[in-house]
């Protein structure tokens, strides 16, 4: 029985030495870069490069994932109106940020389906 034992915890020990060895040699996750001070369209997940300029210019605004019940939302009141030529809804607390119209067409095509949520706002003239 003690043999049986000494033999389980030798290949309990290298199979810890074995394991913390391929820790140590595993790379990091690729495309994962040192937090940014501010965002940049090549550091975010997300949206087709061609629209990327456009939460990027949101994010730099103010507007936050998640911020939608605060009137800060990314969507709902900052990426959708700017998407849908829209003015910013009612319940926005922050200025959208101004955007070339050329940089929301590129988006439009590359992407048919982003920004198109619900804005509550009316078409900007």
């Amino acid at each position: 029985m003690g043999q049986k034992l000494s033999r389980l915890g030798f290949a309990l020990v290298i199979f810890s030495f074995v394991f913390a060895k391929a820790q140590e040699n595993t790379p990091a996750p690729t495309g994962v870069k040192p937090q940014a001070s501010r965002p940049t369209a090549s550091n975010l997940p997300g949206p087709v490069p061609e629209c990327k300029p456009i939460k990027v210019a949101c994010l730099n605004a103010g507007f936050v994932i998640n911020g939608y019940p605060n009137g800060k939302g990314l969507n709902h009141n900052c990426i959708n109106p700017i998407i849908q030529n829209r003015i910013a809804a009612s319940d926005a607390k922050l200025k959208l940020p101004i955007v070339s119209p050329a940089v929301v067409a590129a988006c439009k095509k590359a992407d048919h389906r982003f920004g198109t949520g619900f804005v509550g706002s009316q078409e900007h003239k």
